[in-house]
């Protein structure tokens, strides 16, 4: 008995292993805002209500982000301006983040093309909750989001 409780116990913690993680993909979360630094100054300039008194000199705006497809769209219901962001996965890129993905962004406005990156991944701000987050790397900014789900 005593071996075939040990044979089980093996087979469980080499089978769990094998699993591969399940990675966060851009496509399958709600991303709520959090703000917007410059990557040159790595100022935050611009910030969500929620995080506001983080970010005391950072203007507050309230811009969303959709995924539908291949493409993203920032907008901002505000201006009712909005933004199309191809994005295609990366998968010869490496990130730190063995739950994240890093995609090619690009932006195209008449004949101008910008090219960035987006990463994706999981925060542990404590030791109980996981935060998904998205990351929007181009044209200078890094556009920060979040998934809240209660």
């Amino acid at each position: 008995m005593k071996k075939i409780i040990s044979l089980l116990l093996i087979l469980v913690f080499v089978l769990s292993g094998c699993n591969a993680a399940k990675k966060v993909r851009i496509d399958e979360y709600n991303w709520t805002f959090s703000r917007i630094t410059s990557t040159e100054t790595d100022k935050v300039i611009f910030t969500s209500e929620k995080n506001s008194s983080r970010y005391t000199e950072a203007k507050i705006i309230n811009i969303k982000c959709t995924v539908s497809g291949d493409e993203i769209t920032i907008s901002d219901p505000a201006s009712k301006e909005s933004w199309k962001i191809q994005y295609t996965e990366n998968k010869e890129a490496k990130t730190n983040n063995a739950d994240g993905l890093i995609y090619d962004l690009t932006y195209s406005a008449e004949e101008n093309s910008i090219k960035g990156f987006a990463t994706t991944g999981i925060a542990n701000m404590n030791d109980v909750d996981e935060d998904y987050y998205l990351i929007l790397t181009i044209g200078g900014y890094e556009l920060y989001f979040m998934d809240i789900t209660d």
